[in-house]
């Protein structure tokens, strides 16, 4: 029993459970120092490092709890290749989720997280390839999917990645995210009239996913049909937790369609949600320099102080302050 930590393992639990953490930390470290292979009491340690923000203690005790657990739980040892990518160590975190995977060949937790870095690290194909597996072992996950349909579109293996979402489509036909990646596919093509269509069906069937509006929007806007692209621009600024960018869309859709006297009031709310706004302010600028040029010369030149060095905002301070 003196050897045994189980007890002060539980004990820690318990005290953990009722927020008691220094009591808590005191029974792990208790049963690590009874055990130095009670892989529990480390992890709990490393966990308690982590959310303290001592990634040094979180990497030596994951090591230690990723030793001595059993070889079929991932926890540990996800959590110490994630420090080691964190300590920008990659190959060794890819090292100790390969050895997992092969030891645990049912298990698609480590492809998954294989893939990611793989993502991560712009490895498209080898991304896929992981994903792809982990599919096999876990049909029923519809993230997966969509992980792997991202990856292969970012290899712009552009039939393969609509194929995967079509069938994600099919398989899950509650999942928004299918649907909504399907029109984002198209866009990235440039086919603007399938995504405005996917993108309208999506939101069709899912009213309340705001996303969709974001996308008919755009693909309208890209379209050129500025009328059509007004509807959900007026709809997604007229919300009351509206964002900046929201009520600077509706104001370049109605610069587009000529009304400026709104697409003023829009820029303007727009900037005064996110006074980091440059391109609100510049286009401000750019309204202004006939009407009120003494107020467009101060916004071209708020605009030039925020932006990142850009030839457009220099255009319109100059012309701002040469009218």
């Amino acid at each position: 029993y003196e050897v045994n930590a189980d007890p002060l393992v539980i004990k820690g639990d318990l005290l953990l459970a009722q927020g008691d953490k220094h009591a808590a930390r005191d029974a792990f470290e208790a049963a690590a120092a009874r055990d130095p292979d009670d892989w529990r009491a480390q992890d709990s340690l490393a966990t308690m490092a982590l959310e303290e923000g001592d990634a040094g203690e979180a990497l030596t005790r994951s090591e230690r709890a990723a030793i001595a657990a059993p070889p079929q739980v991932f926890a540990p040892r996800v959590r110490l290749a994630s420090l080691y990518l964190g300590a920008g160590r990659a190959d060794e975190a890819r090292d100790v989720l390969e050895a997992f995977a092969k030891a645990n060949p049912d298990q698609p937790q480590p492809l998954v997280a294989l893939g990611r870095i793989a993502f991560s690290e712009g490895r498209n194909e080898d991304a896929a390839r992981l994903f792809d597996a982990a599919v096999a072992l876990a049909p029923e996950a519809p993230q997966l999917l969509l992980f792997k349909a991202r990856a292969e579109l970012n290899a712009r293996r552009f039939e393969e990645a609509a194929d995967t979402l079509m069938n994600g489509k099919k398989e899950f036909p509650n999942e928004a995210s299918f649907q909504f990646e399907l029109a984002g596919l198209y866009g990235v093509q440039q086919n603007y009239p399938s995504a405005r269509d996917a993108f309208a069906e999506g939101f069709a069937k899912w009213p309340d996913d705001n996303r969709f509006l974001v996308g008919l929007r755009l693909a309208n806007y890209r379209l050129g049909d500025f009328e059509a692209a007004l509807e959900p621009a007026e709809h997604l600024a007229s919300r009351p937790m509206a964002s900046s960018s929201d009520h600077f869309w509706r104001g370049l859709v109605l610069e587009r369609l000529e009304r400026f006297d709104a697409a003023i009031r829009a820029y303007e709310t727009a900037l005064d949600l996110d006074p980091t706004s440059w391109v609100a302010a510049n286009n401000l600028a750019v309204l202004l320099t006939d009407t009120d040029p003494d107020l467009a010369v101060d916004f071209a030149r708020r605009a030039a102080e925020i932006a990142p060095p850009n030839s457009a905002v220099d255009n319109t301070l100059a012309w701002a302050e040469f009218s």
